[in-house]
């Protein structure tokens, strides 16, 4: 049986993405890669939806999320914090690597994190250089709200750095329109090709910003990289076979409409969490992301015997929990392709497994709560 991913990364990549992977190579020095670069930069900022530079970095998200850090925090610096999970903890973590001084902003796991407490942390230290968060949290599948933590930022003098990793792609982010100086995301999410490409959108404020921090850098140093895309190239060998996957999403998504792609996501989205609900279950954070839906595991069975139920019996791989999450949450993933017959499948799926292994609900009842959700908000399927 072959397997299909429902997680939230990697995800599943269309056919002629993966075809364009695998065509012969060509040398990136060349007018040809040069005009596919151009366009791909294009496509990105697109879907960033801002018209500053952003950068692309052979790497995982994280990588790009340590070039945020590394061009803006300088040792003693003060930097804020909003975590709440996982991928919160690890701007924590590059901040204090780079020798900043952290105001930690802690936010319980499966809550939103308060913009009013993020403002009040912000009054309380004045002087704070860079607000860091993140918009999807994949370990919890929490939204925060960018607009209005953006928006604390320019009110406090300091820039904004969000983590759009699971959120680019799926869920509305205005990074121009926002307030954003720093945008990360990365290539096996929303833009639904293979790991190995991180993307990075930086204002002008960020630039200037990065003019002057003393933190040492090369290969993420953004004055290097900003000048290599000047003049049409990169700083340094770029994945090339990557880029090229990259240009047929993004073709994709801008022939389906970025508002679109965003309204897909959250009726897919919608509509998964519908089915659980009616199976009982308990949908896990406050606010949900639409990048994924997080599952509280029903009492007696643990996430893990779900999910290889679910592969097992269906060949569609779900995520586990995180860290302290693990074995109690299940993860499904919405990024990317899917349409409304690739909820329903998943949905059933779940049902199945969780009657298998002696779960009690109504028969039916989660592929019905989908149906309704799939069918009062139209066909979702991408074009």
């Amino acid at each position: 049986m072959s397997e299909r991913l429902f997680t939230p990364g990697p995800v599943e990549v269309p056919p002629e993405a993966l075809l364009a992977e695998s065509r012969p190579l060509i040398h990136h020095r060349t007018p040809e890669f040069r005009a596919e670069l151009a366009r791909a930069l294009e496509g990105l900022r697109y879907v960033f939806q801002t018209d500053d530079p952003v950068l692309m970095f052979g790497c995982s998200g994280t990588g790009a999320m340590e070039a945020a850090v590394v061009n803006l925090v300088g040792p003693g610096d003060t930097v804020a914090v909003a975590r709440g999970g996982k991928f919160g903890d690890r701007w924590l973590a590059l901040a204090k690597v780079c020798g900043a001084k952290a105001v930690d902003i802690p936010v319980e796991w499966g809550r939103p994190t308060d913009v009013a407490a993020v403002r009040a942390a912000l009054q309380a230290n004045p002087g704070v250089k860079v607000l860091f968060a993140t918009h999807s949290e994949t370990s919890t599948g929490v939204r925060n709200d960018v607009r209005e933590l953006a928006a604390a930022a320019r009110e406090a003098g300091a820039l904004f750095v969000v983590d759009g990793i699971t959120s680019l792609g799926a869920m509305e982010l205005k990074v121009k329109d926002w307030g954003v100086d720093v945008a990360v995301g990365g290539s096996q999410k929303g833009f639904m090709i293979a790991p190995g490409l991180a993307f990075l959108s930086v204002s002008a404020r960020a630039r200037e910003t990065a003019a002057k921090c003393p933190t040492p850098r090369f290969y993420f140093d953004f004055a290097r990289n900003l000048k290599a895309c000047e003049s049409g190239d990169t700083a340094f060998t770029p994945p090339i076979s990557l880029v090229r996957s990259l240009l047929v999403t993004l073709d994709r998504m801008r022939a389906e409409g970025i508002e679109n792609i965003w309204a897909r996501h959250a009726r897919n989205a919608a509509a998964t969490r519908a089915a659980m609900v009616a199976l009982g279950l308990e949908i896990y954070p406050q606010v949900p992301s639409d990048a994924l839906t997080t599952v509280v595991a029903p009492a007696g069975i643990t996430s893990d015997a779900l999910i290889k139920a679910v592969l097992g019996r269906h060949g569609m791989r779900m995520a586990n929990g995180q860290d302290q999450l693990k074995g109690k949450v299940f993860r499904i993933g919405h990024l990317g392709v899917y349409c409304p017959a690739d909820i329903l499948a998943v949905v059933g799926a779940i049902e199945d497994s969780l009657l298998s292994l002696g779960h009690a609900a109504p028969g039916g009842a989660g592929l019905k709560a989908a149906q309704k959700v799939l069918t009062a908000g139209g066909t979702g399927i991408a074009s």
